[in-house]
């Protein structure tokens, strides 16, 4: 009879300590990027009594108090709106700008930019406004 020999088998060892690496890393990257998403800009919007809520996801300019300009959270200049704001007419083919301004801003800076984004090719303007809080009487 022949024997045959066998060789011996090491014990399998699964290491998962490269594996719960790349998990950290990926909620880190994660836990990261969602807390960058849409910073925006703070702005006071003046009041109005006959505001409306708009659920439409439009293209949004935000002017800030002290002139800086945001379109949908991408900050850049006044000369660099008008090319900015084509492109966006271009990628969603609409034609409208929610423009969110800071009530303290000087109304030629707006107009400026108002212009701009007419060049680009906006034909159509929502301003963003507030509703006025109600003011409590003392009786």
């Amino acid at each position: 009879m022949i024997v045959l020999k066998r060789p011996r088998r090491e014990s399998f060892r699964l290491d998962i300590t490269p594996l719960i690496n790349i998990v950290f890393l990926l909620l880190i990257f994660f836990m990261l990027t969602s807390t960058a998403v849409n910073q925006g800009m703070n702005v006071d919007l003046p009041e109005a009594e006959t505001a409306e809520r708009i659920n439409t996801q439009e293209t949004t300019l935000t002017i800030g108090p002290d002139g800086s300009l945001m379109l949908d959270n991408q900050a850049l200049t006044l000369d660099e709106l008008s090319p900015a704001v084509q492109a966006k007419i271009q990628e969603t083919g609409r034609r409208r700008l929610v423009i969110q301004a800071d009530e303290s801003i000087q109304f030629e800076q707006f107009g400026r930019v108002l212009d701009k984004t007419r060049e680009a090719g906006a034909v159509e303007f929502l301003i963003a406004t507030d509703t006025p809080e109600s003011e409590s009487s003392d009786t």
